[in-house]
């Protein structure tokens, strides 16, 4: 594991809030923590509780890092709210700081603005031809990338500019498979994971920084320990292991 992304595996056991544990759900089976998508959950994570100096440049470095590596190319990185919107920031900012690739940020507002710097769009100000790449926390049914997507065509289309979106980055893959929600408002379970799923609809390349196996392997084969002590021991292993059968997707 290259050393950015150990940082923010660290950052992600050590940073309280971040990964929570559903301990009713170790002892029982049955769930407090639930997903979007509807799901129960045995974990959750929460990158938004990633909101200090320190943590932030290791999430922003290991962001930039599978950019850099990946070579793609792109002028603007975007995030949907709320916390991509952060993610976008520490990215171009690690962008910057650790390779002097200078790229612009931007994200939507949920109104548009009519006074002052009047718009829809904070951040950089996008012109015609711009390539957007989103960033966001995670990825588990992927609606909120799609809905992402439509809104910034919608914003071109306004405009008269093409800002086509070349890719999406997310953190951590729970590698899960998607659920998407039927005309009638149920939900159906696929049998591809939702960061397969997203490429299959879009044809957009996705990048995960770090996918949830390789870091509950690495959390409990080094045995980091978080606020409270070491964060995945061999209790929630097996049942992480099990949870991953009954949810889990290939990885992508």
């Amino acid at each position: 594991m290259n050393d950015q992304i150990k940082d923010f595996a660290n950052a992600i056991a050590q940073t309280p809030g971040v990964l929570l544990i559903d301990h009713k759900y170790l002892e029982t089976g049955e769930a407090d923590l639930g997903l979007k998508d509807g799901r129960r959950a045995l974990y959750f994570l929460n990158l938004g509780a990633i909101a200090d100096g320190e943590s932030c440049t290791k999430m922003g470095s290991a962001f930039a890092y599978s950019l850099k590596q990946r070579n793609h190319w792109f002028d603007v990185v975007i995030g949907p709210a709320y916390k991509g919107i952060t993610i976008a920031n520490d990215t171009v900012g690690a962008l910057w700081r650790d390779y002097r690739i200078k790229r612009g940020w931007a994200y939507k507002r949920k109104e548009a603005k009519e006074h002052g710097e009047k718009g829809s769009v904070i951040g950089t100000k996008l012109k015609d031809g711009d390539s957007l790449w989103m960033v966001d926390d995670v990825i588990s049914s992927s609606k909120t990338k799609m809905d992402e997507m439509k809104w910034f065509e919608g914003y071109a289309e306004q405009n008269g500019i093409s800002v086509p979106i070349s890719g999406l980055t997310v953190g951590i893959d729970r590698e899960q498979k998607a659920v998407i929600e039927e005309p009638d408002g149920s939900k159906k379970q696929l049998d591809v994971s939702a960061s397969q799923y997203f490429h299959d609809e879009t044809c957009l390349p996705v990048d995960v920084v770090i996918g949830v196996t390789e870091l509950m392997d690495y959390l409990h084969q080094d045995r980091v320990e978080g606020p409270d002590g070491v964060v995945i021991d061999d209790r929630f292993m097996k049942a992480f292991e099990e949870y991953q059968k009954e949810f889990g997707a290939k990885p992508w």
